[in-house]
């Protein structure tokens, strides 16, 4: 279950939802204006809790991994790559994870982080050590693993 919040659709997790998320909104509570100075001091407490600038997510890096399911493993690598979300949920670093299908047996994950250190521990995490795990039961070759820096974002 996911709570959506007004800050541009923010989407907030349940496990994000924790200590940081209720801190946000007691303190929000306490705000005593209304409007868009009210808006201006959301954001600038969502980025105060969160260490987010401008109450944004600010991603300026990501990976890009494009898979291909071996004949008949399809079903098998969505069912893995579906894990994959629920793992990616307990990595405070990793802020979005896509894994997306494509057409031919051919799958990807997109994922995006705020730094190059979050990057890095996501790579020697546990979905990509369960990944090369099953990399040759259920891949026709192996992962292609891009790094790349976001520029823009909206």
């Amino acid at each position: 279950m996911e709570l959506r919040y007004g800050l541009r659709n923010t989407v907030v997790p349940n496990l994000l939802r924790s200590n940081r998320f209720l801190q946000y909104e007691a303190r929000l509570c306490r705000i005593p204006c209304k409007g868009a100075l009210l808006q201006t001091r959301k954001r600038a407490l969502w980025a105060e809790i969160y260490g987010i600038e401008g109450g944004e997510h600010m991603v300026k890096y990501s990976l890009y991994a494009s898979l291909e399911a071996k004949p008949g493993k399809e079903a098998e690598l969505e069912a893995f790559l579906k894990q994959g979300a629920e793992l990616a949920l307990k990595e405070p670093a990793t802020v979005t994870w896509y894994a997306l299908k494509e057409d031919g047996g051919r799958y990807s994950i997109f994922d995006t982080f705020r730094d190059e250190a979050g990057r890095e521990a996501h790579l020697n995490g546990e979905i990509a050590k369960a990944l090369m795990a099953k990399a040759d039961a259920l891949l026709a070759r192996p992962p292609q693993i891009h790094k790349i820096d976001i520029l823009a974002s909206k």
